[in-house]
């Protein structure tokens, strides 16, 4: 099948998997089910980072006793629309958040669990609605964050309190409880407040320079070429956000500990991922993530450990989307059938019999930017190229996070995104389009009454020749 055709064929409707696991077939329903989500997380300094720094060796651990899908692709570069994505098996265009506000409309993971039997815990750092819907116990640290008012409590704070609640309730459930447990942490987020201890092990030598990576203002600064951002900043910077993530390690390990000393972790279906990334610096001086297109921001990764299930470790070169989270890990629980509207697909036949999965992904920027990932190219096409909708660019005049109308990138020969094949791979950017454009014309792109006003929509019309 050419590109073009399995593109129209995942555009319309939810994605089959050519291998079936049938229901029951495999093992017993999970007893527990841990899903962890950290916030704002950036792949590059978690991974394989330019200095050398193990930014986290429980999570690495825990990647060597778990299949590793790198190459996972957030539908959206904010929190909540992308959460939604994964509890829903659903793009933002589907569930319809598309910003930090709202609720899904689509039944999301934990009410599955709950309604299915599951004692279900929600404990949130930040989105706290999100853990309104299908929690039986829910604990959030930043109950303001739908108002104008800011929390006066640090993240790293609202995180240790998180999980030493957490830490509490766990360990007084009962031992034969089927439980689901929902953890999202919010640390690394920006502002990059140093955490000291790990700061000094990633950056032993004294820092010269006067940056703050804390002070938002002078991050934004350098965004908007106010302020030189030498290779010794970039050290200082990478450095305090590298020791926010050593700290976000040692939590989620503290939970994992906790599941083994109550017997529940080697029967256990664990998930960790990432709802965005974070820009630093890597497009546009850029230190942020509403903007941004770019993998340093779409591009995560998230894990699947469940030895009792899964018969290998190891690391899935395939691309896969948010949409596909929330039916794996109910396909790898094995507690009940995943029933409903989902574009995703369980990704529980490659967890078992081993391939790649190569059904496109596709991703938005708001309701004027789409695009797609297939066969490692990503191409996305954009109605408002000059984007200023987001912070810091939307409370300076004229100031924008600059892009092209279409962007082409190999993402194995550039991973990083800085040299646009568009103009030259014209054969390719065309198909990619044709994809692209079948997604946005698929299903409703926002209420019926804004579709026909629409840019993107537009631009997808005039290229089908209507």
């Amino acid at each position: 099948m050419s590109l073009v055709g399995a593109a129209a064929l995942a555009a319309c409707g939810p994605r089959d998997d050519e291998q079936k696991i049938p229901s029951g077939a495999q093992w017993d329903p999970a007893p527990t089910v841990l899903l962890v989500t950290v916030d704002s997380l950036n792949v590059r300094l978690l991974m394989d980072n330019d200095w050398g720094w193990d930014t986290a060796p429980n999570l690495h651990a825990f990647f060597d006793e778990s299949v590793l899908f790198p190459h996972t692709l957030a539908p959206r570069s904010m929190t909540r629309p992308s959460l939604s994505s994964l509890l829903t098996g659903s793009y933002p265009r589907d569930h319809r958040v598309r910003g930090n506000h709202g609720s899904p409309v689509r039944v999301t993971l934990q009410e599955r669990f709950q309604a299915n039997g599951y004692h279900t815990f929600g404990y949130s750092a930040n989105q706290c609605p999100l853990i309104d819907m299908g929690i039986d116990e829910r604990v959030c640290t930043w109950e303001q964050e739908d108002d104008e008012e800011e929390a006066e409590d640090s993240y790293q704070e609202r995180d240790e309190q998180l999980v030493d609640e957490l830490l509490d309730s766990l360990a007084v459930v009962d031992s034969e409880e089927q439980i689901f447990v929902w953890l999202h942490l919010n640390h690394v987020h920006r502002p990059f407040e140093l955490v000291r201890e790990y700061y000094d092990e990633f950056h032993p030598e004294r820092y010269l320079g006067d940056l703050d990576p804390s002070d938002e203002q002078q991050m934004e600064e350098i965004t908007f070429g106010e302020r030189e951002y030498s290779e010794a900043d970039r050290r200082h910077v990478e450095a305090a956000y590298a020791s926010q993530i050593r700290d976000s390690d040692r939590r989620i390990q503290s939970v994992l500990q906790l599941l083994q000393d109550l017997d529940r972790y080697e029967d256990a279906v664990v998930v960790f991922g990432i709802d965005h990334g974070e820009e630093l610096a890597e497009h546009n001086a850029y230190f942020w993530h509403g903007c941004s297109p770019y993998r340093s921001v779409l591009g995560v990764a998230y894990a699947f450990r469940a030895p009792r299930r899964v018969p290998e470790p190891g690391v899935n070169e395939g691309w896969i989307s948010h949409v596909d989270i929330a039916p794996t890990i109910v396909g790898l629980a094995d507690a009940f059938a995943f029933a409903g509207t989902s574009v995703g697909q369980s990704l529980v036949p490659y967890l078992v019999n081993g391939g790649e999965p190569t059904a496109p992904v596709f991703f938005e920027r708001g309701i004027n930017t789409g695009g797609v990932v297939a066969d490692n190219y990503k191409y996305h096409l954009s109605a408002d190229p000059t984007f200023s909708s987001c912070d810091p660019y939307k409370s300076v005049a004229g100031a924008d996070y600059l892009g092209e109308e279409e962007e082409l990138y190999d993402l194995v020969a550039d991973p990083e995104e800085l040299n646009n094949l568009a103009s030259e791979q014209t054969e390719l950017r065309d198909e990619l389009k044709t994809q692209t454009c079948a997604w946005v014309r698929s299903r409703s792109w926002m209420s019926t009454a804004r579709v026909d006003d629409n840019e993107l929509v537009g631009l997808c019309r005039d290229w089908a020749g209507d």
